[in-house]
């Protein structure tokens, strides 16, 4: 007779462990949808503030009104990127919270936390997630297949007082340690010349461009799924003032 209640009573030990897990997975998915929806909302709200016009200059005072680690407004053609850059104090702290500070597993887009935020840097990286949703960085990815590449060439890239028309010319897959992911110590144009002839050697597509000494260089990178810590990464020519 013993063992019959044993079995019972671990059937029952497994079903309200099943029970236990499927509400804490119910619990964990109804808490994604609802920073979801709030961060859609945030955002959908202060997309009105971003020029109708290709002449017209963004507010940065009323998004600086909302958080000002605001560094820059980042619109990407072709796809549903059009959203602030926030730069915080690391890697981090905007990895997993939205722009107004709160915590939320959709994260922002976030400026590295070494590179100058006036994107004076001769590289500067923006980092998203790839949302399954085709959020954020999601639609990053799209540059992997030659024609999209082809058809969509450019990024806009609002900073305070300026607009800034980028010209995308490479297209990568890496690892997440690469050495194209370094942001400083760039001396002069030999270097510099040296991290574009990387970057060419790299790419799986690519468009060759003329790169002035005090050009610049904005990488937008993003999970990837080819291997383990892989990122895609799209490289765009800012030009000089």
């Amino acid at each position: 007779m013993k063992k019959p209640r044993a079995s019972f009573i671990l059937a029952v030990l497994m079903i309200v462990g099943a029970m236990l897990f499927g509400w804490q997975a119910f619990a964990e998915n109804n808490r994604h949808a609802q920073q979801t929806a709030a961060d859609n909302a945030a955002v959908d709200h202060i997309q009105n503030l971003r020029p109708q016009a290709e002449h017209e200059q963004m507010d940065f005072a009323a998004l600086h009104a909302q958080n000002p680690d605001i560094a820059a407004w980042l619109t990407v053609p072709g796809t549903r990127i059009d959203y602030p850059v926030l730069q915080g104090v690391d890697n981090e702290f905007y990895l997993y919270r939205d722009m107004h500070r709160n915590r939320n597993f959709n994260g922002s887009l976030f400026m590295d936390f070494r590179n100058r935020s006036d994107f004076s840097d001769f590289h500067t990286i923006i980092y998203g997630h790839n949302m399954l949703s085709e959020r954020k960085f999601g639609q990053l990815i799209h540059f992997q297949q030659q024609a999209f590449f082809d058809q969509w060439q450019t990024v806009v890239l609002y900073t305070p007082g300026q607009r800034h028309e980028l010209e995308i010319f490479a297209v990568a897959v890496v690892d997440s340690r690469h050495e194209l992911y370094r942001v400083s110590g760039f001396v002069g144009q030999p270097q510099q010349q040296e991290h574009l002839e990387l970057l060419q050697r790299t790419a799986m597509h690519s468009r060759s461009i003329e790169v002035a000494a005090d050009d610049r260089i904005v990488m937008l990178s993003t999970c990837s799924f080819e291997f383990a810590n892989a990122r895609t990464i799209v490289v765009a020519r800012l030009a000089a003032d």
